[in-house]
């Protein structure tokens, strides 16, 4: 069983955790410069790069975004030459409807995790990799559009766990176990598809803003003119792109991003453990 499998596995640790992850961040480099395609940091790890030229120390995952265009170009790469990119494999709806999340992640398969409260589906240690859809150009009328991919993504979040946690604000329990129910009713393909179609509400050449609008959390809307090229920072051993607006950028996600977190929230984000086969 699983758990014999694990416990018969070495557990990684945070630094062991970042050699992985910097390895397929350099195979996305590297498959990216092949194809003519762009992409950015982003989220902890763009702060990382800017603040730290390297990952922030608590950080478990490496965050990348990538024109739509780019983001189905790179994947339909990845899936048509899994052999040749192996150990490195795409994890996404694409090759494996129980895969849980609505964005791609390129993962190393030596180096498997288990996900708390989620469903195994053959990930390992992973880049998570976040497509930049049209957003439009009047914030007015995207405001509506945002709060709807926020309650979506929040309905297929809960349609994807196993079982029922309760949350940290007791008070909470009876409200967010009704949606529990309710979006394992549903089914995950359901919310799925709502958000897919979300993110092709809008033309992309023709929108003055951007964002990731089928990961469906408000604050991810930016002007495109953020993004309009790359420049190279280092980021551990290597030079890594971020978007020429990185400052407004992280400014708008986090306020003052150069000051660290108080010392409680300086903790891994996502709940899983990795290990060596």
């Amino acid at each position: 069983n699983k758990e014999r499998e694990d416990r018969q596995m070495k557990t990684l640790n945070m630094e062991e955790i970042h050699e992985v992850a910097l390895g397929i961040l350099k195979k996305i480099d590297e498959i990216t410069a092949k194809l003519d395609l762009q992409y950015f940091l982003a989220y902890g790890t763009l702060i990382g790069a800017v603040r730290d030229h390297g990952f922030i120390p608590w950080d478990d995952d490496v965050d990348i975004m990538m024109f739509r265009k780019d983001y189905d170009i790179f994947a339909e790469y990845c899936i048509s030459h899994e052999k040749e990119i192996s150990p490195y494999r795409l994890c996404s709806l694409k090759t494996n409807p129980d895969y849980p999340h609505m964005i791609d992640r390129l993962c190393d398969s030596r180096y498997p995790i288990r996900v708390k409260n989620e469903v195994p589906c053959g990930q390992g240690v992973f880049v998570d990799i976040y497509p930049l859809d049209g957003m439009g150009s009047d914030l007015k009328a995207l405001q509506p559009v945002i709060k709807k991919c926020h309650r979506l993504a929040d309905r297929d979040f809960w349609s994807t766990r196993v079982h029922f946690e309760i949350p940290g604000k007791w008070y909470r329990t009876p409200d967010k176990f009704i949606r529990y129910c309710l979006a394992k009713y549903r089914g995950k393909e359901y919310f799925e598809k709502q958000l897919a179609a979300m993110g092709e509400l809008f033309d992309f050449e023709d929108s003055k803003y951007i964002g990731v609008i089928t990961w469906g959390t408000d604050m991810m809307y930016f002007d495109k003119r953020l993004f309009r090229r790359a420049i190279r920072m280092q980021f551990q051993d290597f030079q890594a792109p971020v978007p020429v607006g990185y400052d407004r950028i992280l400014k708008k996600l986090y306020g003052d991003y150069k000051k660290l977190p108080p010392q409680k929230k300086r903790r891994a984000q996502h709940h899983y453990l990795a290990y060596k086969k």
